[in-house]
């Protein structure tokens, strides 16, 4: 097959190993682009109907070089058929579709930078706080942080993570009513945030199990490089800790049942892909979900 033409044997591996839920551990240099898109196109050549992959980046030129390389694999009007974009950009999709189940509108709009800045300065004078001690870059990084974090405001001003104690340590106890009359203040508005399209996304998850499966059943196959991972990858061996990418294929005995059940009842095998194009310490080992 002329998808695997230009791949050496434990390239090939990784390319063809199309059964159950995966890791690919690599690192730079070891070719993880092109076994991604190798892949993508290999699935597609076995049937896979385009539409029912997903794959996530973390940036739009990722995204954009991603679907030229498979365009020229696969053919164009296959590629454009592809749900591949950045995390925010696919995810923007999904929450629009779902808006009633987190209470905002369809059409909500996104604040960049300024807005939200500008939305803390009106939220600290509101609450009459002095924006020399409170001072909105400040505020809003923290808030970013927290909702990082996966902390909303109730659990911050229940004192979760620590963030509540950490505030009254550095003499801004009040930070818990700035965050909450910040995210009142967007919702209100029919407005998100930068950090609110991944942290909606968490919300969405858990609030609506019926959101959650109609998601997960609308593909065959989801594939997202993590990039760095080093933390996660911390026992692997010298050489292997510059990217992660995670994929998810579910079997077919496993494909009707729910996603928690889909998740659970699949193994992973993992492949490490060692710096510089050192691929001969290539391995596939099986790794419970």
């Amino acid at each position: 097959m002329e998808i695997l033409s230009d791949l050496n044997l434990e390239q090939k591996k990784a390319v063809e190993c199309v059964e159950g839920p995966m890791l690919i551990v690599a690192g730079a240099g070891s070719g993880k682009t092109r076994v991604l898109t190798s892949r993508i196109a290999y699935l597609i050549e076995q049937g896979v109907p385009p539409e029912r992959i997903l794959a996530l980046t973390f940036t739009k030129k990722a995204a954009g070089e991603m679907k030229e390389r498979i365009a020229l694999m696969v053919g164009e009007r296959q590629a454009r058929r592809l749900w591949m974009g950045t995390f925010h950009s696919v995810f923007i999709r999904f929450l629009r579709e779902f808006s009633d189940a987190i209470g905002f509108p369809p059409t909500f709009t996104i604040y960049d930078t300024t807005d939200s800045i500008s939305c803390i300065k009106t939220c600290i004078k509101q609450l009459n706080l002095d924006d020399k001690v409170y001072k909105p870059k400040e505020v809003l990084s923290r808030i970013s942080k927290a909702k990082n974090d996966l902390v909303t405001p109730k659990p911050y001003s229940e004192g979760a993570a620590g963030y509540k104690d950490d505030d009254a340590r550095h003499k801004k106890p009040d930070i818990h009513r700035i965050y909450t009359l910040y995210c009142q203040t967007c919702r209100q508005a029919g407005v998100m945030d930068f950090d609110d399209i991944l942290l909606y996304m968490n919300v969405l998850f858990k609030r609506s199990p019926e959101a959650l499966e109609a998601i997960a059943g609308w593909w065959t196959s989801t594939r997202t490089p993590i990039w760095p991972s080093t933390s996660s990858c911390a026992n692997w061996p010298p050489g292997t800790r510059t990217c992660a990418w995670w994929e998810t294929i579910p079997s077919p005995s496993t494909a009707s049942a729910g996603p928690r059940s889909r998740t659970s009842s699949i193994s992973r095998k993992t492949f490490l892909l060692p710096a510089y194009s050192a691929w001969s310490a290539i391995t596939a080992v099986p790794v419970l979900s």
